[in-house]
């Protein structure tokens, strides 16, 4: 039975390892240096997870996860409005960004190696990681259908426009809920319009 305490030690271990792979990167941090941030022991790291590896897998999870919940509540008004649908998308998507930041710098500066590393593949995180690709793919191939949206490489654009979100999330004040919606159809349309 996992308890409170257990939960909210496990937390505490991947924000903080989140925190360090985002400023330092995952092959420079150590157990010992998660350890000491998370205020636990060696000892105790390895009680929750059996390697950084498995923390790093854990993160980027849970980082695929919390994308995915924003954007599948929209994928049945992908039809009705194109370009409404992606500034909602995006527009919660920024607020992920803000408030997991560590996790979310993490999530897309440590991709490749995830994908790449075998102790890091989880069925579960390749699910979520497909679906939210997918959803953002499939919103902007209906926009493009529909003449919302000029022809583009989708996935270049939508590396750009996270890359304008990420940009635009380390501008702001951390009081800043949301980007302003003015300023987010602006990407958009620079990109897509």
């Amino acid at each position: 039975m996992v308890t409170t305490k257990s939960r909210r030690r496990k937390t505490r271990i991947l924000r903080h390892a989140a925190e360090l792979f985002a400023a330092r990167g995952f092959e420079t941090v150590s157990i010992e240096q998660i350890a000491a941030a998370s205020r636990l022991t060696r000892t105790a790291i390895y009680y929750y997870f059996p390697s950084k590896e498995a923390i790093l897998a854990e993160l980027w999870k849970s980082g695929w996860r919390l994308l995915w919940k924003t954007v599948h509540p929209l994928n049945r008004r992908i039809e009705d409005d194109p370009m409404e649908t992606l500034i909602e998308a995006l527009t919660g998507e920024y607020r992920i960004f803000r408030r997991y930041e560590p996790l979310m710098r993490c999530l897309f500066r440590m991709g490749a190696l995830a994908r790449g590393t075998r102790e890091f593949h989880s069925p579960a995180a390749e699910r979520y990681r497909r679906a939210y690709l997918n959803f953002h793919r499939r919103l902007i191939e209906t926009g493009i259908d529909r003449g919302v949206f000029r022809p583009v490489d989708i996935r270049m654009t939508m590396r750009a426009i996270h890359g304008m979100i990420m940009g635009l999330m380390s501008a702001g004040t951390e009081d800043q809920e949301a980007v302003d919606r003015k300023v987010l159809v602006d990407v958009i349309r620079r990109f897509l319009a």
